[in-house]
């Protein structure tokens, strides 16, 4: 869901007509997007059991992207 409102969320930021607002909604489609992948990435390496990132890593990385990047600039 999260990465839907992502892709989603671009093309109402290139038709935004002020430039700092089309800035911050890119921003959180990015930052939603990445926050997604990290934490896509960790399931992927418990399942595969290799070392790719562990949670101690994932969860405030996955968190700041989240709560500053996706809420804050969105």
């Amino acid at each position: 869901g999260a990465i839907g409102l992502a892709v989603v969320a671009v093309p109402v930021a290139l038709g935004a007509r002020d430039v700092i607002g089309r800035r911050l909604l890119l921003c959180s489609s990015a930052s939603v997007g990445a926050g997604m992948i990290l934490a896509a990435g960790y399931r992927a390496a418990e399942v595969l059991d290799t070392p790719w990132i562990g949670i101690d890593a994932m969860v405030p990385t996955h968190g700041l992207l989240n709560a500053v990047g996706f809420v804050v600039c969105g």
